[in-house]
């Protein structure tokens, strides 16, 4: 039972935060509207991030289906550590899955975004883009 109750505090403790990644889409998203100026390029990668959301809803879906079959296994008393390591296996596995497909879809953006695009729709969150710094000093002048 402390094994269960280790496994499952290690899983809340460590476990990759879903929303934060689809808060970054939302803003890349923002952000392509407003800096990819032309039209087909701005519809394809709106299509490629559109995608990545896709993606990531399935990601967390298959998780919260792993994740319940993990607590099946930690609420059976008589759950043998290599059935809870067998349970907590897949999870492993989805997150190197996600991993690889997400990093392949930022290289399709690579394709169709232009590299002063890229560190526009790509500023870290909370700051503004690299435009509105510019816009901005621009202004004061």
């Amino acid at each position: 039972m402390l094994i269960a109750a280790m496994v499952t505090a290690m899983l809340v403790i460590f476990w990759p935060r879903s929303s934060a990644l689809y808060a970054q889409l939302e803003q890349a998203e923002e952000r392509i509207k407003k800096d990819v100026n032309d039209e087909e390029r701005r519809k394809q990668a709106l299509a490629i991030l559109g995608q990545m959301k896709t993606a990531q809803k399935e990601k967390v879906e298959e998780r919260k289906k792993t994740v319940d079959s993990l607590t099946e296994v930690l609420n059976r008393r008589e759950s043998t550590s290599a059935q809870i390591e067998a349970a907590v296996q897949p999870l492993d596995g989805q997150d190197v899955s996600a991993a690889e497909k997400y990093l392949d879809q930022r290289f399709e953006l690579t394709k169709v975004l232009t590299e002063s695009e890229w560190v526009r729709v790509f500023a870290p969150t909370g700051a503004a883009s690299p435009a509105d710094k510019k816009d901005d000093a621009g202004s004061s002048r």
